[in-house]
């Protein structure tokens, strides 16, 4: 039961990151908040076909997507952090000279 509980929210903030992520990206329009919806879609659906691993079918293939998908997932949000990191440098850098 306590594991339940706990897949559960987990489910619900994963869920819920995808909604934000995707609302973000249809208010902003930016290549930042691209990367931050690209990396929660990856994986939600690498999480939906880990479902389909554990419980329908035990191919490799499948095994296989959903590791590939999680590492794209959180390759995206490196690269959405590293971006919003490297701008910021260079607007600070751009200050310092005037």
């Amino acid at each position: 039961m306590k594991y339940l509980i706990l897949e559960f929210v987990y489910y619900t903030v994963l869920l819920s990151l995808l909604s934000s992520a995707f609302l973000n990206f249809l208010y902003k329009d930016s290549n930042e908040s691209l990367l931050l919806f690209a990396g929660s879609l990856c994986i939600v659906f690498s999480e939906v076909i880990q479902y389909a691993f554990f419980y329908v079918s035990e191919e490799t293939i499948l095994n296989v997507m959903c590791y590939a998908l999680l590492v794209f997932g959180f390759l995206f949000f490196y690269i959405y952090a590293i971006q919003g990191k490297s701008k910021d440098m260079q607007r600070i850098s751009m200050s310092s000279r005037l």
